[in-house]
């Protein structure tokens, strides 16, 4: 798998996507990026997905008091 590629939709002033591991996506990793297209949209892309990129990422989209939480697990499969 070359990339995964996940969106993100809705109303909020903050969204920040977490790895596996809990740590915050930061912009400067080379392996992912995470990327807003207007103010509701937020897009983490996994460049070179392998099976160290497997596992449950979450996102965290916050507007003034209020936050929601989304999570989507990646799979990896090698090829046979």
């Amino acid at each position: 798998m070359d990339s995964a590629h996940h969106d993100v939709v809705g109303d909020a002033k903050d969204i920040d996507w977490y790895d596996p591991s809990g740590e915050k996506i930061l912009p400067n990793r080379p392996d992912i990026f995470v990327s807003r297209s207007d103010e509701t949209t937020s897009t983490l892309t996994i460049y070179h997905a392998n099976v160290d990129s497997a596992g449950i990422y979450k996102c965290v989209a916050k507007n003034g008091d209020k936050e929601a939480q989304a999570t989507v697990q990646v799979k990896i499969f090698r090829k046979s």
